[in-house]
C-alpha cells in the first residue's frame, strides 16, 4: 500500500473548514482532501481550475457568476452533489457568520436553477470571485442531507466527515492520528496515494527529524524555522527530501494539503 505520511503538531477539533478554523490543526488537511469547492485556484496565482463546478459563466459583468456541477460528483455515502448543497451549504455560513463567511462576503443571494446549475448574485461586479471561492478550505461545500436542520457546532459528522474529495475519513485516534483512503469511487482524477496517514506530535523539534529521519513526508510549512534548521541534517546530499503534497492543479500525488 503506497501511504503518505504527514506530521501535524496540532489535532483536529473538529473537520468541518466551513464552520471553523483551527489554526495549524490537523482537520484542515483532512478537510481539503475530504471535501471538495467549487473551483480550485492555484497557490501562487489566480488561476481557477474546476472541482465541484465543471464549467462556469460571468454575467451583467461580473455581478452574475452561474455554475454547472459535474454530474458524476457523489458524497462518499453514494447520494448525488447537487446544487442545493452548494446553497445551502454557503447560504447557512453567511447566515451564522461561519468562516466560510470571510470568503463569501459580497453574496446578495444564491439560488438553485437545477439540480446541477447554481447562480451567485452579488451585491456589486466582482472580478475576483472565482479566486474567493477557490484560495481556501474555508468554501468546502457540506452535504445538505447530513446537515440541515442541526447545530453545525454539535453535528456528529464534523467528527466523521462525509464529503466528495479524493479520500474517504478512515480512523480518528485523538492524539495519535487521522487515518485517510482514496475513494474509488471520486468522479475527479483519482488520488495518487492508496492512504493518507497524519500523525500528531506536540513535539516540533521531534516533527522536523521524522522528516529528516524519513518517518513523515511532509510537514506544516510553519514547523522548521530558523533554530530548527540544524535537526533537518539528515536532508544530507544525495538523499533528497519527500516532496511535500501541494494544492497545484495536476500535482502528481494529488494529496491537497
Amino acid at each position: 500500500m503506497d501511504e503518505y505520511i504527514v506530521v501535524v503538531p496540532v489535532d483536529a477539533t473538529e473537520i468541518n473548514e466551513s464552520y471553523r478554523n483551527v489554526v495549524g490543526g490537523a482537520g484542515y488537511f483532512v478537510a481539503n482532501n475530504v471535501y471538495s469547492r467549487l473551483v480550485v485556484t492555484e497557490v501562487g496565482g489566480a488561476a481557477s481550475y474546476p472541482d465541484l463546478a465543471e464549467h462556469w459563466e460571468c454575467l451583467d459583468g461580473g455581478r452574475r457568476w452561474r455554475f454547472t456541477l459535474n454530474r458524476h460528483a457523489r458524497w462518499h455515502d453514494g447520494r448525488p452533489v447537487t446544487a442545493h448543497d452548494v446553497a445551502y451549504t454557503h447560504l447557512t455560513a453567511l447566515a451564522n457568520g461561519y468562516h466560510a463567511a470571510s470568503f463569501l462576503h459580497g453574496i446578495a443571494d444564491i439560488t438553485v436553477l437545477d439540480e446541477h446549475l447554481v447562480e451567485y448574485v452579488l451585491h456589486e461586479p466582482n472580478a475576483a470571485f472565482l479566486t474567493q471561492l477557490g484560495n481556501f478550505a474555508a468554501t468546502h461545500v457540506l452535504p445538505k442531507h447530513l446537515y440541515e436542520g442541526t447545530d453545525w457546532a454539535e453535528n456528529p459528522h464534523n467528527q466523521r466527515p462525509v464529503g466528495s474529495g479524493p479520500f474517504r475519513f478512515a480512523e480518528h485516534v485523538p492524539g495519535e492520528r487521522i487515518v485517510l483512503e482514496r475513494w474509488d469511487g471520486y468522479w475527479g482524477p483519482p488520488a495518487g496515494v492508496d492512504r493518507v496517514t497524519l500523525l500528531i506530535e506536540p513535539d516540533l523539534d521531534e516533527c522536523v527529524r521524522m522528516i529528516a529521519d524519513g518517518r513523515a513526508h511532509y510537514a506544516p510549512q510553519d514547523v522548521l524555522t530558523m533554530k530548527r534548521l540544524p535537526l533537518a541534517e539528515g536532508l544530507r546530499a544525495g538523499r533528497s527530501a519527500p516532496s511535500g503534497p501541494g494544492r497545484q492543479h495536476g500535482h502528481r500525488r494529488r494529496v491537497r494539503l
